[in-house]
């Protein structure tokens, strides 16, 4: 998402979540306009809404238009740029299109299972609280080892697995981890949502 020849001057971001947002934050500093389409009812989930209202609001001059319960059903190269199809509308043209969605691990994919560490069918490695896998002398973190799927959380995970390695008695205890999107502003948060916290 990086190497892009040119600048866009328009981009759609199918996915409206923390790290579409993020990329869009950046091209949209640059001079990029844009449009987000997603399919579910509100932009970065998981965010307490409060926050992402706030958040909005201050955004609402970068985007041209936000598509909530929208489906992307068609992507076309053309000459003129990427012609896009969503359900209920006329196509479009974008000169890039930035797909943030369908985030998974990928502990099917690195051959994890030839050593005996199982494999969920989600493609998370389980672990203990000292990042054990089902192979004592093998240790996961990160992504691989559950959410939530963030840099911060796998250092914490490396340092209790080099320790547990070690033969200390080292666990990953956390009750919670903080979490970030780095957008601007950037919204951080930690714990449940209110919207979590009423359904508890």
């Amino acid at each position: 998402t990086l190497e892009l020849r040119s600048l866009p001057k328009k981009l759609l971001i199918i996915g409206g979540g923390i790290i579409g947002l993020e990329m869009g934050t950046v091209y949209s500093t640059l001079g990029a306009r844009l449009d987000v389409v997603e399919m579910l009812d509100g932009l970065m989930l998981g965010a307490d809404r409060d926050l992402v209202a706030v958040w909005q609001k201050f955004n609402a001059g970068r985007f041209d238009k936000v598509m909530l319960k929208s489906k992307t059903t068609k992507a076309e190269a053309t000459k003129e740029g990427i012609r896009i199809s969503i359900e209920g509308q006329e196509p479009k043209l974008y000169d890039a299109v930035l797909v943030s969605v369908g985030r998974v691990p990928n502990g099917r994919n690195i051959g994890a299972e030839k050593t005996g560490v199982a494999v969920d069918e989600r493609g998370f490695i389980p672990v203990d609280t000292q990042m054990r896998t089902g192979v004592p002398h093998i240790h996961a973190i990160g992504d691989i080892a559950g959410n939530p799927m963030l840099a911060h959380k796998a250092v914490h995970e490396g340092h209790v697995a080099a320790e547990a390695a070690a033969g200390l008695k080292s666990h990953f205890d956390a009750r919670v981890v903080p979490s970030v999107a780095y957008t601007d502003p950037e919204i951080a948060w930690v714990g449940i949502t209110e919207e979590e916290a009423k359904k508890a």
